[in-house]
């Protein structure tokens, strides 16, 4: 990943635009890196900070004006780009974007208007007791940046994404996870079309050999069964509901009553 990232900020001045939790944990790894011409940090919040001391700052209400100065733009979660115009979006990238570059054939992405959590909470629980050498990242809390010490060869990385995480990203993982889409963020969306454009990143960009899965019940008149109009051809497209699932022409179906958990939509 090191290698990675210093070969992408190589002799660049590298923006991180916006300073929370991934905004940090990117900054830890750009330091470790190296290779860049200049850094500097982009925030409508005030900052403050040793780790700051010799690093340019861009604070208020016009903490975007500088984009223009930058060949790479670290995002993060939640920013609004003010002027998102082909120009900029071409040197946006984020912590998503690069971990799923290095990363995507190990990686499980979930997203979804509800449930995220505690879907993503339950399948890294189910494959940690499998014995399988397993990460939990992303919108759960955990940048992925901070996982890597963890990182082998053979690790899964069970990924929440949310559609601020998605929304400018080129990489999907290799199975991507769709629970729903119910009307939420048009503060920033404004059109369900937009919102949904964002979530359908999460498999966008799949080929062949990659993973679907989704419920059952979508339709192409309804969210996000328009967004499965999309799919690739050749991947695989598996279909669940809360009694079993559909894969490659055959039906399994759950064992009735073996389940702790309260509610449909925790069992689905």
């Amino acid at each position: 990943m090191l290698e990675l990232l210093r070969r992408y900020v190589q002799n660049k001045k590298v923006l991180l635009l916006g300073y929370g939790w991934e905004g940090k944990s990117t900054l830890r790894l750009l330091e470790k890196a190296g290779g860049f011409a200049e850094l500097a940090i982009a925030d409508q919040a005030s900052l403050s900070g040793g780790e700051l001391e010799d690093i340019t700052v861009y604070t208020g209400n016009d903490y975007q004006s500088c984009l223009e100065r930058y060949d790479v733009i670290f995002k993060s979660p939640g920013i609004v780009l003010e002027h998102p115009d082909a120009s900029l979006l071409s040197r946006v990238t984020s912590q998503t974007e690069l971990f799923l570059e290095r990363y995507r054939d190990q990686v499980i992405g979930v997203t979804g208007t509800k449930g995220k959590s505690t879907t993503a909470t339950l399948l890294f629980h189910a494959l940690m007791q499998s014995g399988r050498p397993c990460v939990l990242a992303g919108n759960i809390g955990i940048p992925a940046f901070d996982t890597l010490s963890q990182m082998t060869e053979h690790t899964t990385v069970v990924y929440e994404l949310s559609c601020h995480q998605l929304e400018y990203t080129r990489v999907s993982p290799h199975i991507a996870l769709f629970l729903n889409l119910f009307e939420e963020h048009l503060d920033h969306y404004i059109t369900m079309e937009r919102y949904a454009a964002a979530k359908r990143r999460i498999y966008r960009y799949q080929a062949a050999g990659d993973c679907l899965i989704c419920r059952a019940d979508c339709t192409p008149d309804s969210y996000p069964g328009r967004l499965i109009t999309f799919a690739q051809q050749g991947k695989a497209d598996i279909r669940y509901d809360s009694d079993g699932f559909e894969w490659d022409g055959r039906r399994y179906d759950l064992p009735a009553g073996e389940t702790s958990l309260l509610g449909e939509h925790n069992v689905a």
